[in-house]
């Protein structure tokens, strides 16, 4: 998976970039915040993202705010902030998770992870919805649409003449039709009727 890390810091960026190559991640580096949303809107780009808060160009921050605009990007802020209220400020602005710099490879492995598994629940989803559209609009095209007329309940045919129901449903079905009553219907209508018989 593509990780793109975001980090002024020569040394900082190198050790990240280090780290996430030996866990088998392929690393995309970036040094300021105009590349990193260059980098992020591209249409192999990387769907997770570690960005330092404050770099060149646009911060940490202001990326979060652009990237909502983007298919799912898990967005992991990195900052030396630890106040309850900058990392607020982060999440409100549409990061996913933060790390608090000074961390320890575990912290951050575990981040990655769950950023994993949210990219690879939301690619999912995102499949199941495509799916489910393209079989709903090929079931639409298959199936004609039928006005029923609400009182009479005659039926409008391709020529634009209303016909009996069961004229209709003949051609549809390319079946005869006949009349019966369902037992609800019998309950409801003819029971009473029947039994003063």
């Amino acid at each position: 998976m593509k990780v793109l890390v975001a980090e002024d810091d020569e040394v900082s960026r190198h050790i990240l970039e280090n780290m996430l190559t030996k866990w088998g991640y392929e690393v995309i580096p970036a040094s300021n915040g105009d590349e990193v949303w260059e980098i992020l809107q591209r249409e192999d780009g990387p769907k997770i993202a570690i960005l330092d808060w404050m770099m060149p160009g646009l911060t940490g921050v202001e990326i979060c705010k652009r990237a909502r605009s983007l298919d799912a990007v898990y967005i992991i802020l990195l900052t030396a902030r630890s106040l309850t209220n900058d990392i607020s400020v982060g999440f409100e602005n549409g990061a996913d998770d933060n790390i608090t710099k000074p961390f320890t490879p575990l912290e951050l492995m575990s981040k990655l992870y769950i950023g994993e598994k949210v990219v690879g629940l939301q690619s999912n989803l995102a499949k199941k919805i495509r799916e489910y559209g393209s079989s709903a609009e090929k079931d639409s095209d298959r199936r004609p649409l039928v006005t029923v007329c609400s009182y009479c309940r005659r039926i409008r045919n391709e020529e634009e003449s209303w016909q009996k129901l069961e004229t209709d449903v003949s051609s549809l079905l390319e079946e005869r039709v006949t009349h019966s009553i369902c037992p609800e219907c019998y309950e409801k209508t003819l029971r009473d009727w029947q039994e003063k018989k």
